[in-house]
């Protein structure tokens, strides 16, 4: 399954690469920083039941490289860092629990509207997510202990809104709003033993992001 993906986002790479010369619209660097809510039904659930905090949301931070294909549209390649984490303080214990990924999908992105100073554009992707996988660090006055679930690559999908504010022509600022799929099945709970049994991790949920682009 690592190999298909691993594939599929060489492929999908190289259909960004690939654009000719002569196509209109410019190349452009992003950077965007912000936060994910994520299902994590089925962790969560095991977590609530031992009276931990669930995994609910986390912080996010990526760029992307976009081509402009015509006027109206654009495709991009996006690296995507997903961090969800709760904290459980028990008994002068504080346990972290963190479940992470790296998400590279390629999005389309079509201007719903565009003049001098604003671009507004739907936008749809899908990809892989490497590595996804979750930790465990929990803390107190005698030391730590760590452990690690096993790791997936996931499959995601995407869709939503991204607004554009000019501030001049090689800059702008932008925001997303993100409504999303991206879930991992049958994870090992122990990476070191997989006779401790499996997990889902799901990233599915909204995310919503602020950042700069850079036009060349």
């Amino acid at each position: 399954m690592r190999n298909h993906f691993t594939r599929l986002a060489a492929l999908l790479a190289l259909t960004l690469f690939a654009v000719p010369a002569s196509a209109e619209g410019p190349w452009s660097l992003g950077a965007n920083f912000g936060v994910g809510t994520y299902s994590n039904s089925d962790l969560n659930d095991q977590l609530e039941a031992g009276g931990a905090k669930a995994v609910k949301d986390g912080w996010e931070f990526g760029g992307t490289l976009r081509k402009g294909m015509s006027p109206k549209t654009s495709l991009e390649l996006e690296g995507m860092m997903m961090d969800g984490k709760s904290t459980y303080e028990s008994a002068g214990t504080t346990t972290d629990f963190h479940t992470k990924g790296i998400a590279m999908p390629v999005n389309f992105l079509y201007a719903l509207s565009q003049n001098d100073t604003h671009d507004f554009n739907l936008l749809v992707g899908a990809g892989p997510v490497f590595n996804m996988h979750g930790t465990t660090h929990a803390e107190d006055e005698t030391g730590s202990i760590d452990s690690e679930t096993g790791s997936k690559t996931a499959f995601m999908a995407q869709g939503g809104f991204e607004g554009d504010y000019k501030v001049s022509n090689q800059f702008a600022l932008s925001g997303r709003v993100l409504g999303r799929y991206a879930k991992a099945g049958d994870v090992d709970v122990n990476k070191d033993d997989p006779s401790d049994g499996t997990i889902d991790l799901d990233h599915s949920g909204f995310a919503f992001s602020l950042g700069m682009r850079m036009f060349f």
